[in-house]
């Protein structure tokens, strides 16, 4: 038996086996994540399309550092398939319910703080920091990108993305406020250099990669693979 939607036939028994399929299981978003929701869903995109960027660049990486989580929205599509994943961020509050809402495969190791993590050594396969260096104040950069790298293996790979200094004329008014230490492409492939042997750019415009002039696209991602053993 099928009820008319629109111009379809849907099957109200097809559809009843994939609402149990789903199940009845909630989560409930952290601040931010719930006012973008609400008042800003395509922002939401966007920050849901960097991270898939990110764990695309990680390609089969077992082992991810999120440095710069906030509330952890991006947290599953890192974790996804990997053996461990932990997270930091400076902002206690923003981990508030993490945990809950983070969805990860079994056997997958999870570890969320707001302190620096405990002192593992160089274990990361790769290490993701997303919209966080433009927020760090550039005395600060420098020390902000040694603890990242000296917690990477030898041919570790880290993605850093940060919002484009050409497009800061379009960013609202609390990003304006909190943006610190903005890049321009170049700004950025250089400060990378100095601490990993390759540096691949990358940039995106919305939800979708940006293949043009690199001056017009609003988000930068800069990837670097294999750590300087003595970067300063």
């Amino acid at each position: 038996m099928g009820t008319l939607h629109g111009d379809a036939v849907v099957s109200v028994a097809a559809w009843g086996q994939a609402k149990a399929i789903i199940g009845e299981q909630r989560v409930t978003l952290g601040p931010q994540a719930s006012q973008q929701w609400l008042e800003a869903p395509e922002h939401l995109a966007m920050v849901l399309a960097r991270y898939r960027v990110a764990a695309a660049l990680i390609g089969d990486a077992g082992s991810v550092l999120e440095v710069g989580c906030g509330e952890g929205i991006g947290a599953g599509i890192l974790a996804k398939g990997r053996w461990r994943y932990a997270a930091i961020d400076p902002d206690a509050s923003a981990l508030e319910g993490m945990q809950e809402r983070l969805s990860v495969g079994p056997g997958c190791l999870v570890w969320i703080s707001a302190t620096a993590p405990p002192d593992w050594g160089a274990l990361f396969d790769a290490v993701v920091s997303l919209d966080v260096i433009e927020h760090i104040p550039p005395d600060d950069e420098r020390q902000f990108m040694q603890d990242a790298i000296g917690a990477l293996r030898p041919h570790g790979v880290m993605v850093v993305g940060t919002p484009s200094q050409y497009a800061e004329h379009l960013a609202s008014p609390q990003s304006r406020a909190g943006h610190v230490n903005l890049y321009t492409p170049e700004r950025l492939r250089v400060m990378m250099g100095h601490y990993f042997h390759v540096v691949q750019m990358l940039y995106m415009q919305d939800t979708s990669l940006h293949l043009g002039h690199e001056a017009m696209a609003h988000y930068l991602v800069a990837v670097g693979i294999g750590p300087r053993k003595a970067a300063t």
